[in-house]
């Protein structure tokens, strides 16, 4: 029920497995009454700018909802938006909310990256699975705009096989819908943060660099689901 939700929700993020708690947001894994695990993330309120600001334009809680409301209506793999939540008063937002529901089994990014790195046939699926996340976001006219590794989920039950593994997008703050799907040079730079923050994770491993052969396969398993052919060398 979303009225009881949001009365409770305050509560609810209180009690939860707090994941994150820093100056600009809060966010936790929490149960509801039937058992459904969600993920509730509270947009703090920062400075009296924003207050005003905030008074004339949608809280980034709603717009985040928005776009995953959107996201998984076109079928990219994203948490299901439950509900967005503002509390305000005198027009003044005091505090906003995103539910979502929890993605089961993620695995770290940093240890899947790992794993990923000394298996090619995994390694091949996970650039193949970011390129279709990506392809389809621009395709449906969405732009993730901080297309980094930690912001692509990936899910496994610890009896899957490869063929069973889940990825998705998560982290949608950013993120803008278009009317048309995007131009091909906004799609270069997605694809070219995304082999930025690859290269970013292979140096903290101290991994030797393939950052030119992973451009290749991300390039190549994009164009295979993209109206455009991106050159490698993105």
């Amino acid at each position: 029920d979303i009225a009881e939700l949001s009365q409770n929700i305050e509560n609810l993020l209180s009690s939860s497995r707090i994941l994150k708690d820093s100056r600009s947001v809060k966010a936790g894994l929490a149960h509801i009454d039937n058992g459904t695990e969600i993920f509730i993330k509270k947009y703090n309120r920062k400075t009296i700018g924003d207050d005003i600001k905030n008074i004339f334009r949608r809280s980034k809680a709603f717009k985040s909802f928005l776009t995953a409301l959107y996201c998984h209506r076109v079928n990219v793999p994203v948490p299901a938006p439950v509900a967005s939540i503002q509390i305000r008063s005198s027009r003044v937002l005091i505090a906003s909310y995103l539910v979502t529901l929890a993605i089961p089994n993620p695995i770290k990014t940093d240890k899947f990256f790992i794993r990923a790195s000394k298996d090619e046939d995994l390694k091949d699926i996970y650039l193949k699975s970011l390129a279709n996340i990506l392809a389809s976001l621009h395709i449906a006219g969405v732009r993730h705009r901080d297309a980094k590794l930690s912001n692509f989920y990936v899910s496994e039950s610890p009896d899957s096989s490869y063929e069973k593994i889940q990825f998705g997008t998560w982290d949608l703050d950013g993120s803008e819908i278009l009317t048309s799907q995007l131009a091909k040079k906004a799609c270069e730079l997605e694809l070219a943060r995304t082999l930025a923050s690859w290269a970013q994770l292979e140096k903290k491993h101290k991994m030797q660099n393939s950052k030119s052969s992973v451009a290749i396969k991300l390039s190549k398993f994009y164009n295979e689901f993209s109206f455009y052919q991106i050159d490698p060398s993105i």
